[in-house]
């Protein structure tokens, strides 16, 4: 439970660099007219608050917030059961190998579970209001339902495989730096 405090409370914080991050991406893919051409994060984040308003820095936080909630969990609970799991099924597999199958397992359930809240995070992150000031994505569930109902409920894990190489990939790295920083700790304190 600490650990979905955590991510929560770290995600919403960083909503404003996330905000602008997403829109910075999308921005290429938007016809020329309707392109926003911020210079750099900085020009973002100011031209965001003068523009839109303080509160446009926090569009789209609770799927952000969801989110990191949902990888927090998944990912350390996950990685733990799959590694007994595993260990337990094929003893003579140890060590980094062990982490390694443990990790990326971990890695696919957080990127299929976390990725629709992704999807819906970018969305309500990057869109722009309707001539009438109308959102057309307003909350999390709704652009979840929305998005499966006009584009299939495919399109919530459109890119499951570059979003898995990336969340993925780093579910690996910061697993198996963490056996070896276990591994340490355990020599040093052996030592003392």
């Amino acid at each position: 439970s600490i650990g979905l405090v955590a991510g929560g409370i770290a995600s919403f914080l960083a909503c404003p660099i996330e905000v602008s991050l997403v829109r910075m991406q999308a921005d290429g893919r938007l016809p020329v007219a309707e392109r926003r051409n911020y210079k750099h994060v900085f020009n973002a984040l100011a031209r965001i608050g003068k523009e839109e308003g303080a509160t446009s820095y926090f569009r789209g936080a609770t799927p952000t917030v969801s989110r990191a909630m949902v990888v927090c969990m998944t990912q350390v609970a996950t990685y733990d059961q799959f590694k007994g799991m595993y260990a337990a099924k094929f003893p003579g597999i140890k060590g980094v190998p062990l982490h390694f199958a443990a990790a990326i397992t971990a890695g696919l359930v957080y990127s299929f579970i976390s990725m629709p809240l992704d999807v819906a995070k970018t969305r309500m992150q990057n869109q722009k209001f309707g001539p009438n000031g109308e959102a057309m994505y307003k909350n999390t569930f709704q652009t979840l339902a929305k998005t499966a109902r006009l584009e299939g409920v495919t399109a919530l894990w459109r890119g499951y495989l570059s979003y898995f190489l990336r969340s993925g990939g780093h579910t690996v790295c910061m697993f198996l730096w963490l056996e070896q920083y276990r591994r340490l700790a355990r020599y040093l304190y052996a030592k003392a």
